[in-house]
């Protein structure tokens, strides 16, 4: 094996680790989302897309009917 090659693979396998910690976080943030009387419920559901997106990008599906 080439000595260029061995940080990247090294790399990868924390990057894979730290996805899944921020994957965990996304969700605990998401299932706690509580929209509260003065919230407006544009931001709200703007917070939760945000959300959404973000475990997407990470590469964490949830289904619509989750997100209700």
């Amino acid at each position: 094996m080439k000595h260029t090659i061995t940080p990247h693979i090294r790399s990868a396998k924390s990057t894979c680790k730290s996805n899944e910690a921020k994957i965990a976080l996304l969700r605990k943030e998401l299932e706690s989302k509580i929209m509260h009387e003065e919230d407006e419920m544009d931001t709200f559901l703007a917070g939760v897309k945000d959300i959404n997106e973000q475990l997407i990008s990470a590469g964490e599906v949830i289904f619509d009917s989750s997100l209700v």
